[in-house]
């Protein structure tokens, strides 16, 4: 089977500045450290937070005590020289992830919408999302956008039954979303489009997920077109997403669209959140937005990856 896809360019969505909500001048609900006392006599020490092998929840975030909390972002300040590029990836990602939430949130509606990222290049600004409480997902798969893309084998039954798993554990199924009130925002990284609406034909014929229940957008435009700063959006994409500096903070494991039949769909062989570079940025987006009081837990999030 042959499928000729023309190069798309995601519906724009027209923000109205004057009338966005700006994440900065929220008050914060409390002071700088909003703490849930630890009901464990455990102490949170740096060496625990490392040898975690499994996702950092916001829970365990706020059962560290305060002055765990201090010692901690001490530890880690002292532990690694290359701190500061947590910090920078962070503040930059937030920036970004601030103005585009403005923006669906007046779109769609603050609860109107689940957003989904395809792939690595989108899931920093998808866990910002996720920590401030929107309904976020994680979908692992890769190289969609390969010349030699074979679509007949992301179609075999073992492909479409193992990947199948992912969704269904996000609850992204056909019959999840017609029950919802919310739209799906698949997000990716795009240059010509062609991944984009690959992954949106995978995802109607494959999964027959309701097209009036889903969007699929193009990360790099909507960044551009809500940003408060034009410069840093576009330092942002050209950085995180062209450059894929992305991968290095992300807690999503790469997943080659060829290899989703072959591999166990088990969340070890989906993230990486055993390793250092994600829990380090994962808590300093925690650390960050609960000093600003925005740091919020969904329950529709327990399954995300």
């Amino acid at each position: 089977m042959q499928i000729n896809f023309n190069p798309i360019s995601p519906k724009n969505i027209y923000f109205s500045a004057a009338r966005r909500t700006r994440h900065d001048k929220i008050q914060p609900a409390a002071h700088s450290d909003c703490f849930v006392k630890s009901n464990t006599n455990e102490t949170f020490t740096l060496k625990k937070f490392l040898e975690k092998k499994d996702k950092f929840t916001i829970s365990e975030y706020k059962s560290i005590d305060k002055g765990e909390l201090m010692f901690l972002r001490n530890d880690l300040s002292k532990e690694y020289k290359d701190y500061d590029d947590y910090i920078y990836a962070a503040g930059s990602t937030m920036e970004l992830a601030f103005d585009l939430k403005s923006a669906l949130d007046e779109t769609y509606g603050e609860n109107g919408y689940i957003f989904a990222s395809i792939g690595r290049s989108p899931s920093l600004i998808a866990k910002v999302f996720e920590c401030m409480g929107v309904e976020t997902k994680y979908l692992p798969i890769s190289n969609l956008g390969e010349k030699s893309i074979d679509i007949d084998a992301l179609f075999e039954e073992q492909s479409i039954e193992n990947y199948k798993k992912i969704l269904e554990r996000q609850g992204l199924t056909k019959e999840t979303l017609k029950n919802s009130n919310k739209k799906v925002l698949f997000y990716d990284y795009t240059s010509t489009g062609t991944t984009l609406a690959i992954f949106e034909y995978f995802m109607q014929k494959a999964y027959n997920l309701p097209c009036s229940k889903t969007e699929f957008r193009s990360l790099n435009e909507d960044l551009e077109a809500c940003a408060s700063s034009p410069e840093n959006a576009k330092t942002y994409i050209e950085t995180f997403l062209e450059d894929r500096w992305s991968s290095k903070f992300t807690s999503i494991d790469h997943l080659p669209h060829n290899k989703i039949a072959e591999r166990t769909m088990d969340d070890k062989n989906l993230t990486t959140h055993r390793f250092r570079e994600p829990k380090l940025f994962n808590f300093i987006i925690m650390d960050e937005l609960n000093k600003m009081g925005l740091l919020k837990e969904n329950p529709a999030n327990k399954n995300s990856l």
